[in-house]
């Protein structure tokens, strides 16, 4: 998905933005403190995962940590294409590039769950149905939290 966001298309509005101060650090701004933000977010939901799933097991705890992280990543990559305008103002499926990369990363992970040799290897559990929609419930929260975040700015 990183290499796929290189390739989104340039915002249609990008020339009537003032120029950026090349003195100042690209993280200048509201940028670093929306990484930070964004990542502890991120982390947290991921841990609250994890005790969701240590209630059966270490394992499920583990296994639903892992989905989650891989999973809000994948979908926080729909975030980060624009600091200010909604990924429903940019065009969903615009990036085919990005669109592709999350769907074949989200078969690895199914992959690594689903096929045995892989699960043991990473010490996974196969989750139930409800853990799993715990875990995708989590995992569009980022999406969930910044849309807002953008809409309050405007």
């Amino acid at each position: 998905p990183a290499l796929a966001l290189g390739v989104d298309p340039a915002d249609p509005d990008i020339m009537k933005r003032k120029p950026r101060d090349p003195s100042k650090s690209m993280f200048a701004g509201d940028l670093g403190f929306m990484i930070i933000v964004q990542g502890i977010m991120i982390g947290l939901l991921t841990l609250i995962s994890f005790q969701i799933g240590v209630r059966t097991s270490l394992m499920h705890g583990r296994t639903m940590a892992f989905i989650t992280l891989c999973f809000s990543q994948l979908v926080h990559a729909l975030n980060v294409r624009s600091i200010d305008k909604s990924i429903f103002d940019i065009g969903l499926f615009k990036n085919k590039h990005l669109i592709l990369a999350n769907i074949t990363s989200v078969l690895l992970v199914l992959g690594v769950i689903f096929i045995t040799k892989l699960r043991e290897i990473f010490k996974l559990v196969k989750l139930d149905a409800p853990h799993f929609i715990i875990v995708i419930l989590i995992s569009f929260i980022p999406l969930l939290i910044v849309e807002i975040s953008k809409l309050c700015k405007k």
